[in-house]
């Protein structure tokens, strides 16, 4: 069996502030990958569902 990814935390209001260091820049768009973590929740649904 597939484990599903742990998702990132919701966005807070800081956290839509423009970024002001590399640091932030980077958990701004791993926070808004959250598409990604919805794809692999599906994927990993139909591969443990299929048996892989």
């Amino acid at each position: 069996m597939i484990k599903k990814p742990n998702k990132p935390k919701k966005n807070n209001i800081q956290d839509r502030l423009q970024p002001t260091t590399v640091e932030e820049l980077i958990q701004k768009y791993d926070l808004e990958n959250t598409k990604i973590y919805e794809f692999l929740d599906y994927l990993v649904d139909y591969l443990n569902e299929k048996g892989v």
